[in-house]
């Protein structure tokens, strides 16, 4: 296991809410799903401007992995996303 992922199970498995970046989460829309009483849910990440590290010198290459967990009024996780965005921005201009 990386120490990447050591550090997102570990915030994961915390009793302190917390996040390593500032931002905020606006809720877009809302589906049912089956099983029957499971929703999918979308939503939009908004984050600061130098929240991430662009490497210039690889075609402004960024790396940044996004974990989220859902959890219920108990606290119990009830569904959790990882992904990965591994990107090479376009040149400022």
């Amino acid at each position: 296991m990386s120490s990447a992922q050591q550090e997102i199970q570990l915030a994961l498995s915390s009793p302190l809410d917390y996040t390593g970046v500032p931002l905020s989460v606006s809720w877009s829309g809302r589906e049912p799903v089956r099983p029957p009483g499971k929703t999918k849910v979308q939503f939009e990440l908004v984050m600061p401007a130098n929240f991430a590290s662009i490497d210039e010198s690889d075609q402004n290459h960024m790396i940044i992995d996004i974990v989220a967990a859902a959890r219920n009024g108990t606290g119990d996780v009830v569904a959790d996303l990882s992904q990965r965005l591994d990107v090479h921005l376009p040149a400022a201009g």
